[in-house]
């Protein structure tokens, strides 16, 4: 800790904590508060500035104990029960933050910011009606409040009003051109939309959105663009989730069309499975130590890299293959149940996945799946310690062999042998799509960009059908019209 002269008065102890804040100097800030307030015990300004500090630092439940301390000194400060509902937010609390915002409401405050932290912490409880109304009445106080506009358009995304978006967030970056969020919004509203060649550009703003999560190799320096890289070895890297390194390593067979070596590096489950994608020299563990390379471009980057447009998607499908010894023994496995149709199941994603609760189902809810006459249903749903939303209900009646499973090549083998997948948006979907084999995947109303809009197939995976939820919440019509489909499967009849 800093030594400092404490001053004699608090308000001069304020000046100082905040212009430690101002210069970013936030664990010197946070040593002075605490110093400060041995000598003026709860002083509400001071708790109010060591809250704000510990926020900035990304401590939001210190931060919510210290406000909540000076709230219970002075319930009726609007500033101080705002700066505690933020707490609340960041904290993870909506509720709570709703609560705290709507008291500084009836206590009169009235700006912009409050109205979009409102409807941020609405967002957050999926009451996306509300939260578009508080950005409106942010935007009523200043029509220029570049988050209020970023916000309405990741609401309006979410109701499946994509276009709508599209004009809100180009008009948040005609006040801030290098507003991240609204960019990478942006891109998720043309994408999901059809246009993709803008798409793609705008997609290229995660490395500022996404700059503390996303996984980074290489320089800017060493960023391929699509110049010429005959007779030069390219890593392809896998930034971002296991379903979408499956989904664009695809890309890999076009690079080595350039005359390129190519390495890629991914999820350590997918590496034996990569090994076999044509094009691919070499597949390396994420994270890992690589050979040398001359150029490096993460997986979601190829897309804009060759102006992929709806119609000129890499279509050679299948482009995943199943190792043909772990075929045979499932093949050995599946013998006793070829009198059934041999469905594999899967119903949760990642649940790390900032939409995961939305795209992944409670397994009950496909109890009439399992139920169906002359149908056997397999798990291909890997559970990890402690997830409960893996957990198999007695309702749903499988076969569940997963624990045997190493690695996707093992998941691969065995639904190289099923007659038909159905699966949430998770990786496991890509990897049927991607292997050529029947799948149906479960959507929510407001789908990922990917799946587009209002359609039952993909160009991204021929054999691929989606089922998509009439309205937001509504599994139970997926599963229905699930269920009637698979009565018309041609292995089967009812």
């Amino acid at each position: 800790m800093m030594s400092f002269d404490m001053p004699v008065h608090w308000e001069d102890a304020e000046k100082l904590g905040t212009r430690l804040r101002q210069e970013g100097r936030r664990e010197d800030a946070v040593d002075f508060y605490r110093a400060s307030l041995q000598r003026f015990p709860e002083n509400i300004v001071l708790l109010n500035g060591l809250g704000l500090v510990l926020m900035d630092a990304n401590r939001p439940g210190e931060a919510r104990s210290v406000l909540e301390q000076a709230e219970r000194h002075s319930p009726r400060t609007p500033a101080l029960v705002f700066n505690l509902g933020n707490a609340m937010r960041l904290g993870g609390d909506p509720a709570g933050a709703i609560t705290m915002y709507e008291r500084a409401l009836s206590l009169g405050l009235d700006i912009p910011e409050l109205f979009n932290n409102l409807g941020v912490a609405l967002q957050e409880s999926e009451r996306w009606g509300d939260a578009l109304r508080m950005f409106q009445e942010s935007l009523q106080r200043n029509s220029r409040y570049v988050p209020a506009l970023a916000n309405s358009g990741y609401s309006m995304i979410q109701i499946g009003r994509p276009d709508d978006a599209v004009d809100v967030l180009r008009r948040a970056l005609r006040v801030e051109p290098a507003y991240a969020d609204a960019h990478w919004l942006l891109s998720h509203a043309l994408l999901i939309t059809g246009q993709w060649p803008e798409g793609w550009d705008e997609y290229e703003w995660r490395w500022h959105k996404m700059k503390t999560v996303a996984y980074h190799r290489g320089t800017p320096e060493s960023r391929w663009a699509g110049e010429d890289i005959d007779g030069k070895t390219i890593l392809l890297y896998a930034e971002q989730g296991a379903g979408d390194a499956v989904q664009f390593v695809r890309y890999a067979s076009l690079v080595k069309a350039r005359g390129a070596n190519v390495m890629v590096e991914c999820h350590e489950e997918l590496v034996s499975l990569f090994r076999g994608v044509d094009g691919v020299s070499e597949a390396h563990a994420r994270g890992t130590t690589l050979p040398p390379y001359d150029v490096a471009c993460p997986l979601l980057s190829l897309p804009s890299v060759f102006r992929t447009t709806v119609g000129s998607i890499p279509g050679v499908v299948p482009y995943l293959v199943a190792d043909p010894h772990r075929v045979t023994r499932w093949r050995r496995v599946l013998e006793p149940f070829r009198n059934r149709l041999c469905v594999g199941l899967v119903w949760a994603g990642n649940a790390a996945h900032v939409n995961d609760r939305k795209r992944s189902l409670p397994p009950g809810l496909l109890a009439p799946l399992a139920s169906m006459p002359g149908v056997q249903i397999f798990s291909l749903q890997k559970s990890a310690a402690g997830d409960s939303r893996c957990v198999i209900p007695a309702s749903l009646s499988l076969i569940d062999w997963t624990d045997e499973f190493h690695d996707f090549a093992d998941t691969a083998a065995l639904i190289s042998e099923l007659d038909l997948v159905i699966a949430g948006d998770t990786a496991v979907a890509h990897v049927a799509g991607a292997l050529g084999k029947p799948v149906w995947v479960m959507l929510p109303y407001a789908p990922d960009w990917r799946w587009l809009l209002a359609r039952g197939d993909s160009d991204w995976y021929p054999s691929m059908r989606l089922f998509r939820q009439p309205v937001p919440g509504d599994w139970r019509s997926v599963v229905e019209s699930l269920c009637t489909q698979i009565a018309q499967f041609p292995r089967i009849s009812l």
